[in-house]
């Protein structure tokens, strides 16, 4: 049986198997992490079943340490005096999983109408990003010379980044059901997908 510890040490040694072709991460010329993981964790679990993607950084969150944190900006907008949260699905999960890893983890939810971007620990994200696409059977093959590459880690992630992330691996998820092109994808079903996923947390 694959115990947690065991993951971990395979997933920085990036020698956790399987791999599904249809599911590959594309190479992108750059990429930001959150762009990456959403796209990768909504592709497998549209398609229902994991798969491998090659990165060339290092672990994820390359650079800062674990102690350094980040904050999460763009969750959302002031609208007639009170703070409205826009952004969902997976961006959402992240911030509510992350609540409950603690206080160390994040900055503490405001009351309902304050605006809510948090500030991450990021020992904690990067656990919670293996965690997760662990859960989705998704593999990461790191330090892979055509993988994607995402960029430089900085103080702040934008929300949308999530969502565009999550936009793409949808369509990539739905194409690889389909076994179709992603540009073949019938708009409406995307539509219906994206919408679905965007009202739940995750």
């Amino acid at each position: 049986m694959l115990t947690k510890r065991t993951f971990l040490k395979g997933l920085a040694l990036g020698v956790v198997g399987g791999a599904v072709k249809c599911l590959r991460g594309a190479d992108v010329a750059s990429i930001t992490c959150a762009e990456w993981f959403a796209c990768a964790l909504a592709r497998a679990r549209v398609a229902g079943c994991g798969g491998e993607v090659p990165v060339r950084a290092p672990e994820l969150l390359a650079g800062p340490a674990d102690g350094d944190g980040f904050q999460i900006i763009g969750t959302g907008s002031i609208s007639k005096g009170a703070w409205h949260l826009a952004t969902r699905g997976i961006c959402l999960e992240f911030m509510l999983r992350l609540e409950t890893m603690g206080p160390h983890a994040t900055s503490f939810h405001p009351r309902p109408g304050d605006a809510w971007e948090p500030v991450v620990n990021v020992g904690c994200a990067r656990r919670l990003m293996a965690r997760m696409l662990a859960e989705s059977g998704v593999t990461v093959r790191f330090g892979v010379a055509d993988g994607a590459a995402w960029t430089p880690f900085a103080e702040r992630v934008d929300g949308g980044d999530f969502v565009r992330g999550q936009a793409r691996g949808t369509a990539e998820g739905l194409a690889c059901r389909l076994g179709v092109r992603v540009e073949d994808v019938p708009p409406d079903v995307l539509a219906v997908r994206l919408a679905r996923d965007y009202a739940l947390p995750g």
